[in-house]
């Protein structure tokens, strides 16, 4: 077994208060985690929408595509950690990897947006910025989530440390209770496909 992985994040570990941009357990710092709400009588991204392109970002609002349980082989491996909060994302090897500046303007854009939001089941806002593409996905197939920038901003940092930093791979992180995914890929990748469920 190769334990220089292990020895590398203990490493790290015990430097990490003294790593400048070292990512967070976001909980204690009173940002909003995304929670289940009732079913709001109208559902508009709009205000969203223009408050992420005046930030620079050019986003996007739409649905994931539903697929064939024989095409989401990718899909289930990427959400095969749902049933567990984790704080570092999975990084993977997906197309190219994008710019670490790049993420990390969209990352700070996202976060000076600073709104609240709503996804219905299967929704996503996705935002580019250069080469980074980033997207907040409502993975729950019953129920409409509450979310804010600020919370989709501190996982992108997360993202951009472990993924794009010290692995040169794209990222993602799988949340539950509600279930959601915050995604960084290259720009011009296309949404996960999904696997509808019933409630």
């Amino acid at each position: 077994m190769n334990l220089g992985i292990f020895a590398r994040l203990a490493a790290l570990l015990a430097l990490s208060a003294h790593v400048t941009g070292m990512p967070f357990d976001v909980s204690p710092l009173g940002l909003k985690a995304p929670t289940v709400v009732p079913t709001p009588d109208k559902l508009d991204m709009t205000p969203l929408l223009e408050a992420l392109r005046a930030q620079g970002l050019n986003a996007t609002f739409g649905g994931i595509k539903s697929s064939a349980a024989s095409n989401t082989i990718e899909t289930a491996e990427r959400r095969s950690n749902t049933l567990q909060k984790r704080v570092i994302p999975n990084c993977i090897t997906f197309g190219s990897t994008p710019y670490q500046d790049d993420c990390n303007t969209a990352k700070q854009a996202v976060i000076d947006t600073a709104m609240n939001y709503d996804l219905a089941p299967y929704e996503c806002v996705d935002i580019q910025y250069g080469s980074c593409s980033s997207y907040f996905c409502n993975w729950d197939p019953c129920a409409y989530i509450n979310a804010d920038t600020d919370w989709w901003g501190a996982v992108m940092g997360d993202i951009i440390y472990w993924c794009i930093n010290l692995e040169g791979q794209c990222g993602f992180y799988d949340g539950t209770g509600p279930a959601y995914q915050i995604d960084i890929e290259h720009s011009g990748t296309e949404l996960p496909p999904y696997v509808a469920a019933t409630c």
